[in-house]
């Protein structure tokens, strides 16, 4: 919309000169007298932000629920510490649903930064129910001081079925350990492995009609995609399948 202003006739101006194109605009008004002069006094106009001026991300408007394929509480988290001890990356899963696959993953990058270092990562899964599939994997990459006085990372599996029919519960723990000068600096090849691990967990979750064999698979390709890292590795994996089976690794 475009004002009138008063003391002016019907008068057509051409608006080219402030970048508008073939636009005619009418102006209806009185003639001025020949000694009066005639100022436009300008108007600002503030425009009304739209949908489509809004910087903020799509992502940031709203917020999108995760689409499983399996069951609902599947969960793959990944998380960051700096503690002077370390860590503790413990995964729990529990299945008592019938005909249910559930998991539970962790992926743990841990700075390492007293004299003392006890990082302990644990993967636990528990089963109680008729042709169910449980799946725990935790996933820790510490980072210690060369000079500590005391590495004692603890890496630990264990399956549990009770009273459990046609199941299969499995559990795995991966832990690598990296003994350097500065446990901050995590080299280009460790972030690497974080990163396509981390993908790899999250695409098994999503995976349709799944087995901890299949999963556990899956990771292991990972793993060899990575074998210059292996000297670093301790892997712990139990599985049970048999009605009553309690299945522990111990701490290593």
């Amino acid at each position: 919309m475009h004002p009138h202003s008063e003391g002016v006739t019907r008068t057509h101006f051409g608006l080219a000169a402030i970048g508008l194109t073939a636009l005619s605009l009418s102006i209806i008004g009185s003639v001025p007298t020949a000694a009066q002069t005639v100022t436009p006094t300008p108007t600002i106009v503030t425009p009304v932000p739209t949908a489509a001026d809004d910087p903020t991300p799509a992502a940031a408007q709203s917020t999108q629920a995760p689409d499983f394929s399996v069951a609902p509480d599947t969960d793959v988290r990944s998380q960051e510490h700096a503690e002077d001890r370390g860590a503790d990356n413990i995964v729990e899963v529990q299945n008592f649903d019938d005909n249910q696959f559930r998991m539970r993953g962790s992926v743990d990058l841990d700075h390492v930064e007293g004299d003392t270092a006890t990082p302990t990562n644990r993967a636990e899964a528990y089963s109680s129910c008729t042709n169910c599939q449980t799946f725990a994997v935790a996933l820790q990459i510490a980072f210690i001081r060369s000079d500590a006085s005391t590495v004692a990372p603890v890496n630990q599996a264990i399956a549990v079925n009770n009273q459990c029919t046609g199941c299969v519960t499995s559990a795995r723990a991966l832990q690598y350990v990296f003994l350097v000068d500065d446990p901050h600096q995590v080299p280009g090849r460790a972030n690497e492995f974080i990163n396509r691990m981390n993908a790899e967990l999250r695409a098994i979750a999503r995976t349709r009609d799944i087995t901890p064999a299949d999963a556990n698979a899956r990771i292991d390709a990972v793993i060899g995609q990575f074998s210059d890292l292996a000297a670093n590795l301790k892997d712990a994996r139990r599985d049970s399948d048999q009605p009553d089976q309690d299945n522990d690794s111990g701490p290593s």
